[in-house]
């Protein structure tokens, strides 16, 4: 228990030095000026988009109607919002805003938004270089995840568990799985650069990509990767001592620490709580791979020397366990913030598979534990063949549990996604409108509505309407009475948007017995 009581203490220290930063995560457009698919009768002076968090620019592309960039628009970003103004009044026809931003998660996001100025014309095609890039980042992680946590576990279980210098031939192995480790995040690093800038395969020989994925909260998780690597080689490299064991345990809160410095849970609220959990869980998961890895056979060590050490491990491994039930059920209320939400989102469904896999590798450990060991050890060679199989089955749900915690680097989680709210803003000689909808989607929606006369000043209304149809005349409008709230805005809760597209939106304000004024946008909902 002195060993468990000094790791204890350790992840506590380490949990602190990790960096705090307030955000939300997968950033999203709240708000686009124009609006998306508008028609304008004029020019606009500039087009503002706004997210739901602070972003970093990373392309953004103003394309004229035949397709050609315009250069000659300048780009400027404050916080949450990007703007861009033409040099020029823009010719007639429909324009293209192509963007791709990043947020504190370290996850790129891009979109594109179309405008016309006093006609529509034909839709310019915004160019990518996607192809199979997500396959290769999706791939490329899995053998990150595997690679790192097998190393710096398999390290970390034979320094503090060897009553002597682990075996030569074990720790050969793990010195060949650290260098993969450190090559895998290398790839893992240059796809993200690709992925930020949106660029192919020949992009790894300019400068700019790499430049712009270390300056990423990514490039912070790879540095630490790198860190843990190295040091889990010098841990190895060394006898079994006092030096030795801080080495491993150096290396087990490297690789915590890699996992807490970005990604979807990592940039949650509230900070402190979410970046501590995310490194127990790691820490957990790093000191349960290597059992795993001598159960399997990876580390070669011989049967009396594999059991004496797994019983020393017990207690640790008893602790690693529980650490990963807390800190998984706090990353998971807080990222999929309802019930409803699991079955509802891309997201919640990986959710569903991580858990029927790790269910999976519980009933398989409980199965070789409590019946196929004491057969086997009593000398049934059925029961040590079926005992081979069960472990192999571990460390194979090991792998699918990876695989499905990569697919999260696709999939925005719920919580992010019940924040979002998104702001149409309509703007007329006479009055304008800034309607927010939240969430912006199909089902229920609020409306928020502030109104101010056409030159920015003060209007007072008696009465507010919100009108909402479907572009397509699909049904018939849907209108809905605003409450007036005590800072003047007006309210709607209960819009209920049948499916996603495009809809006509008006809003109509009786500002005196005999006069109303309406105006009209369209708004997407997602």
């Amino acid at each position: 228990m002195k060993l468990a009581r000094l790791l204890l203490a350790f992840c506590a220290l380490a949990t602190a030095l990790v960096p705090g930063a307030s955000a939300w995560a997968h950033a999203t457009l709240v708000l686009a000026i124009p609006s998306d698919g508008a028609v304008l009768e004029q020019s606009p002076a500039k087009i503002v988009l706004r997210f739901n968090e602070a972003i970093t620019p990373l392309i953004i592309r103003l394309l004229d109607p035949a397709g050609h960039p315009i250069d000659s628009a300048s780009v400027r970003a404050v916080n949450d919002t990007i703007e861009i103004q033409p040099a020029e009044a823009l010719r007639r026809g429909t324009h293209t805003v192509s963007y791709r931003i990043i947020s504190a998660d370290g996850h790129p996001v891009g979109g594109a938004l179309t405008f016309s100025v006093g006609q529509t014309s034909a839709t310019a095609t915004v160019p990518t270089q996607l192809g199979g890039r997500a396959i290769a980042i999706w791939l490329s992680r899995l053998l990150y995840y595997l690679a790192l946590l097998c190393g710096a576990g398999g390290a970390i279980f034979l320094v503090l568990t060897a009553r002597a210098s682990p075996q030569n031939s074990a720790r050969r192995r793990l010195h060949w799985l650290l260098a993969s480790t450190a090559a895998i995040a290398i790839v893992c690093l240059a796809l993200q650069g690709l992925d930020m800038l949106d660029l192919g395969v020949a992009g790894l020989l300019e400068a700019k990509a790499w430049i712009a994925a270390m300056r990423s909260t990514y490039g912070a998780t790879i540095a630490l990767a790198l860190c843990a690597c190295m040091l889990a080689a010098l841990a190895l490299a060394r006898d079994a001592s006092t030096r030795t064991k801080v080495l491993a345990l150096a290396t087990l809160a490297a690789t915590g620490a890699s996992f807490a410095a970005s990604g979807h849970a990592s940039t949650a609220s509230p900070q402190w709580l979410m970046r501590a959990a995310v490194f127990v869980h790691l820490v957990a998961v790093t000191l349960l791979a290597g059992p795993l890895l001598a159960l399997v056979g990876v580390l070669p060590l011989l049967a009396d020397q594999r059991s004496a050490a797994l019983r020393r491990i017990r207690g640790v491994a008893l602790f690693g366990f529980l650490a990963l039930c807390a800190s998984g059920a706090i990353l998971a209320i807080v990222q999929i913030s309802s019930v409803a939400a699991i079955t509802n989102s891309s997201y919640g469904w990986l959710f569903l598979a991580k858990l029927v896999g790790i269910l999976g590798l519980l009933i398989a450990f409980a199965v070789n534990r409590a019946a196929l060991a004491p057969a086997a050890r009593r000398g049934s060679a059925t029961a040590r063949r079926w005992a081979r199989r069960t472990i192999s089955l571990q460390f194979g749900l090991f792998v699918c549990v990876l695989a499905i915690t990569a697919g999260w680097r696709f999939t925005p989680p719920p919580r992010a996604l019940a924040d979002v709210q998104r702001i149409m803003h309509i703007h007329t000689d006479k009055m304008m409108a800034m309607v927010t909808f939240k969430p912006a989607g199909v089902g229920a929606n609020s409306a928020h509505i502030e109104l101010q006369t056409g030159d920015f000043g003060e209007t007072i209304a008696k009465e507010v309407r919100l009108i909402a149809w479907p572009v397509d005349g699909a049904i018939e409008p849907l209108e809905r009475q605003a409450r007036h709230q005590p800072d003047g805005a007006w309210v709607i809760d209960d819009l209920h948007i049948a499916y996603a597209g495009k809809w006509n939106i008006q809003v109509e304000a009786l500002v005196s017995d005999f006069d109303k004024i309406a105006i009209e946008d369209t708004f997407v909902f997602n």
